[in-house]
């Protein structure tokens, strides 16, 4: 697989899971979350777990969002990006 087949990945469940801004409703807001993918992207391929992933998604609703009301929100999206990510492109 190549980096646009892992930026797509990520960047739809982002969208579609985590979504702390509320926007997914809307397509066209497919690119809201972009900023983010390339630092998740990193972490998936360095290995990490969904619980640092959903660490870092929270610090990210907090710090830069704002907002620390989609904690479960994080949880899942992370759990979500390490599951998706280690059927398509196997463990790092």
């Amino acid at each position: 697989m190549n980096d646009h087949d892992r930026f797509v990945l990520v960047r739809e469940i982002l969208f579609r899971d985590w979504d702390p801004v509320d926007v997914n409703e809307n397509r066209r807001l497919i690119d809201e979350y972009d900023n983010y993918v390339p630092a998740v992207t990193r972490l998936l391929e360095a290995g990490c777990s969904s619980e640092q992933l959903a660490d870092y998604l929270s610090n990210i609703e907090k710090n830069c969002l704002e907002s620390d009301f989609y904690r479960d929100r994080a949880h899942q999206a992370a759990h979500n990006l390490v599951e998706a990510w280690t059927r398509k492109f196997g463990a790092a």
